[in-house]
């Protein structure tokens, strides 16, 4: 109930810590969105998938995810990010 009032406050992202992406956002903000507007179970469609973080709060969180990225550098990192931070396998990701 706390988020749906007033300003929401959280520690930022660091461009080293989202593989170089220039526009990065913490993993707590994309979970704060799915926690109040999907439920677990759901399937949430980030278009522009950047470093993933999208992905791994909807892993996190237990929704499905699917991420479209044009830049095949961008979907590295994301990959990778998802691995690490979401211990999601290879295999999981097709």
């Amino acid at each position: 109930m706390a988020w749906t009032n007033g300003v929401w406050q959280f520690n930022g992202q660091s461009k080293a810590g989202a593989g170089g992406h220039p526009a990065a956002f913490p993993i707590e903000l994309p979970k704060r969105c799915l926690k109040l507007f999907s439920y677990v179970g759901d399937t949430i469609l980030d278009p522009f998938l950047g470093s993933g973080s999208t992905l791994i709060a909807t892993h996190l969180n237990n929704r499905q995810g699917i991420g479209a990225e044009i830049d095949k550098h961008y979907c590295d990192i994301a990959i990778q990010r998802l691995q690490k931070e979401a211990k999601i396998n290879q295999i999981d990701l097709l």
